[in-house]
């Protein structure tokens, strides 16, 4: 069975995160020092930006294929429109994410 599609996608939204955080102690380790930052501020800006774009591009990817069956093979999921996504309901067994299963 191949992968799913969005676990490439995945994977790189998590070096992205995984430079911010090493660009972040990389910056305060020069302030510390007293050296000036603004290369490794833009930097870190810089790949904010892309993981706002890919953690974006991944809930469009796992959206589909909840909605297309593609990762709960054996179970039938309803997913809400995603104006309803905005406000979880965390009381629900499903972990606030909005699931509902259907029998």
């Amino acid at each position: 069975m191949a992968p799913d599609p969005w676990f490439s996608t995945y994977d790189s939204t998590c070096q992205i995160a995984q430079e911010i955080a090493e660009k972040i102690q990389q910056r305060n380790q020069c302030e510390r020092r007293g050296e000036k930052t603004p290369k490794l501020t833009l930097t870190i800006r810089t790949l904010l930006k892309n993981l706002k774009v890919k953690i974006d591009t991944l809930k469009d990817l796992l959206l589909r294929a909840v909605s297309t069956r593609q990762m709960y093979p054996c179970k039938h999921v309803h997913l809400p429109s995603r104006r309803n996504l905005g406000h979880p309901d965390f009381s629900t067994p499903q972990g606030g994410l909005g699931l509902h299963t259907v029998a």
